[in-house]
C-alpha cells in the first residue's frame, strides 16, 4: 500500500458498486 489516498480512491471507484460494500465498506461515503 503506497498512497491510501490516490490509489485508494481509483480502486474503489474501478470496482463495482457491490465489491464497494464488501471490500471497501469504508470507501462508502453515504455508509
Amino acid at each position: 500500500m503506497m498512497t491510501l489516498t490516490g490509489e485508494w480512491n481509483v480502486a474503489v471507484n474501478a470496482a463495482p458498486a457491490s465489491a464497494h460494500e464488501v471490500h471497501f465498506p469504508q470507501g462508502r461515503a453515504g455508509h
